[in-house]
C-alpha cells in the first residue's frame, strides 16, 4: 500500500498536465526513481530515493529537452519548471551566461527614482502563481518596449553587467515575438 501511494504521488509530482505548454518529466528519471523504490521494498527496506536528486535529474533532463545548441526555450516548459530554471539562472548564473534564452511572461517596468532610467523585465510565476521570478531584458537601441502588464515572449543573450557596485543579469539584444 505504501508503495502504491508513493508511486502515485511521485508520478503526479514529476509529471506535467496534458494542457498546452506543459511537458512531462523525462521518463528515465521517473522510471529510475520508481525502480529504486521497488528494489528497496523487495529487499525489505523502506528506503525511498532521494527526492532532491530525482527532482534535479528531472529538471536537468527537461532543460536539455528544450535546449538546442543555440537557444534554451523556456516557453515549452510548465510553470513550475520555468520558475525553477529562472531561479537557477539567478543563483547559478555562470551556467547560463552567453546562452540564448527564450521565455514567456508578463512585462514589468521599474523606474529608478534617482536616475529616471527605466528597466524592463519578463516576469514568470510558478504554477500556483504564488511566487514570481523575473529576468531583465534590453531591446536594441530605438526599439519600442511593450506596455507594463502585457504578455510577452522575449529572446536574448543572458549576460551580466555592473551598476553601482552590484552585478545584475539581463537578456541583451532581446527580441519580442
Amino acid at each position: 500500500m505504501k508503495r502504491t501511494i508513493f508511486l502515485l504521488g511521485f508520478t503526479i509530482f514529476l509529471s506535467g498536465c496534458g494542457s498546452q505548454g506543459h511537458i512531462a518529466a523525462p521518463q528515465s528519471a521517473v522510471a529510475e526513481a520508481i525502480q529504486q523504490s521497488i528494489e528497496a521494498e523487495e529487499n525489505g527496506g523502506e528506503a525511498l530515493p532521494d527526492a532532491k536528486v530525482v527532482e534535479e535529474a528531472a529538471m536537468n533532463s527537461a532543460v536539455e529537452d528544450v535546449t538546442d545548441e543555440n537557444v534554451t526555450d523556456l516557453t515549452q516548459m510548465n510553470g513550475d519548471m520555468v520558475y525553477g530554471v529562472v531561479f537557477e539562472m539567478m543563483t547559478e548564473p555562470e551556467k547560463y551566461l552567453g546562452k540564448e534564452i527564450k521565455m514567456k511572461g508578463t512585462c514589468n517596468r521599474f523606474t529608478d527614482p534617482d536616475t529616471g532610467k527605466d528597466y524592463y523585465a519578463c516576469i514568470i510565476t510558478d504554477a500556483a502563481a504564488c511566487c514570481a521570478q523575473g529576468i531583465e531584458f534590453e531591446l536594441p537601441e530605438g526599439e519600442e518596449y511593450p506596455e507594463y502588464g502585457s504578455d510577452i515572449t522575449v529572446q536574448g543573450t543572458f549576460s551580466s553587467y555592473l551598476e553601482k557596485g552590484n552585478e545584475f543579469y539581463v537578456l541583451k539584444d532581446a527580441k519580442l515575438s
